[in-house]
């Protein structure tokens, strides 16, 4: 069994981890890729959400090795699970920094990419289409797999595109 690429996306609360998270996924997915996410709770409950959009709440601690190991026993294809709020020594890491904050968190040799907040917050509809895909190439190069690009139904706007245009009318 193949295990899937752990890549952690750390921030500050309310940064905009699981809206970066959202269109890294849709992302990777219109590459090709089969990506779930978890979500690490305070309470040491880890909330997984499957490539197929289902869910699976598991109320204990994991380490990286057992959230990929677990992950990978439940979905034996994946390719990429994205870890919200989780930190550890050796994990590809994408940071959010706050406008004011830009200090690095995790160590440069896991950084893949800094994020900063305005990014995220500032007009969504630019990250999803155009930060997002950068962002999954990035990913996909610290991986060493190649580029998959494939079109999507909605012409690559993805969830928040099609969210943004949604608010707009």
């Amino acid at each position: 069994m193949t295990h899937p690429a752990l890549i952690c996306v750390v921030g500050p609360s309310a940064s905009g981890k699981s809206l970066l998270i959202t269109a890294l996924t849709e992302a990777l997915r219109r590459r090709g890729r089969r990506v779930a996410s978890v979500v690490l709770r305070d309470d040491s409950t880890a909330v997984f959400v499957l490539s197929n959009g289902g869910r699976v709440t598991v109320s204990r601690h994991f380490d990286a090795s057992e959230l990929v190991e677990f992950v990978g026993s439940i979905e034996p294809n994946l390719d990429v699970l994205l870890a919200e709020g989780f930190r550890a020594a050796g994990c590809a890491t994408v940071q959010i920094s706050s406008d004011d904050d830009h200090t690095r968190s995790a160590d440069d040799a896991d950084l893949v990419a800094t994020v900063p907040t305005v990014a995220l917050l500032g007009d969504l509809g630019v990250f999803a289409t155009g930060e997002g895909d950068r962002l999954a190439a990035l990913i996909e190069e610290r991986l060493g797999g190649e580029k998959q690009e494939s079109p999507s139904a909605d012409g690559g706007q993805g969830f928040l595109g099609r969210w943004r245009r949604r608010g707009r009318r």
